[in-house]
């Protein structure tokens, strides 16, 4: 037992490092991302960020006493079920897969949460999985949503599985990675064709009239291209824009 201590005192500081990286997804993916990208390509960025953390992610609504999401890929390599599996099952879940004791523990954390008693908890809990494996899983919870009124509402969970070798460390390296790469894809995506010739171009040392010979057109249609280069990829100047383009190989 107390090897388990020492590893939950070892993954604790990572753990919610990856949580606040994780509240902050949204914002951080998102903050230069052009207006006009579709609202379907931020949602399936999002997802495909979130199933990149070898971790149980799930946000809980405190009223209706369940989860209403779970990442679903790893819900389903952890614990052998989907969320959906999950939230079907409703109050019938942790009955009936949750120690007799962990279970008790969980309407006193929901009361913690709506009682305003603190905005974060954390917790070990004994979870049978699809196969009845006993699982622990070190569970923090953090106030993720409040309703308009001020009532504390969702609550975002993420939980290690302490049964097996897990490094959060490098888990939250390869998520903020993860999240930059595909943060450019969509940046990328952002571009025009004619765009995407005249940062080739730019990448190549080419001057703006240089470019317009090539593309037979204006230097001034040139000069626009550049401006709205650097505005979409959010480049403070050209060798920004160089950078970016090498990096994601544009060049």
């Amino acid at each position: 037992m107390s090897e388990l201590v020492k590893n939950i005192k070892g993954i604790k500081y990572d753990i919610e490092n990856l949580q606040d990286s994780i509240r902050k997804l949204a914002d951080s993916s998102f903050q230069y991302i052009d207006d006009n990208l579709l609202l379907k390509e931020k949602l399936l960025l999002y997802e495909d960020i979130i199933d990149k953390a070898n971790v149980l992610i799930h946000i809980d609504d405190l009223h209706e006493k369940k989860m209403i999401w779970g990442n679903k890929k790893q819900f389903t390599n952890i614990l052998g079920f989907s969320p959906e599996e999950i939230i079907t099952m409703g109050i019938d879940y942790p009955a009936n897969y949750y120690h007799i004791d962990d279970y008790k523990k969980l309407n006193e954390i929901i009361d913690y949460f709506k009682n305003d008693k603190g905005e974060s908890h954390s917790t070990l809990f004994r979870v049978k999985n699809a196969k009845g494996e006993i699982l622990k899983l070190y569970t923090t919870r953090t106030l993720f949503k409040r309703k308009p009124d001020g009532t504390p509402w969702l609550v975002l969970a993420i939980s290690v599985n302490l049964s097996t070798p897990v490094d959060t460390g490098a888990q939250i390296e390869e998520l903020l990675k993860e999240n930059i790469r595909l943060k450019n894809q969509l940046l990328i995506k952002s571009l025009t064709a004619r765009e995407e010739e005249v940062l080739k171009l730019i990448v190549q040392g080419l001057s703006n009239k240089e470019i317009a010979v090539n593309l037979f057109i204006s230097v001034n249609t040139v000069d626009t291209h550049r401006k709205n280069l650097l505005r979409k990829l959010n480049a403070k100047n050209v060798a920004a824009l160089v950078c970016f383009a090498v990096e994601n190989g544009l060049n």
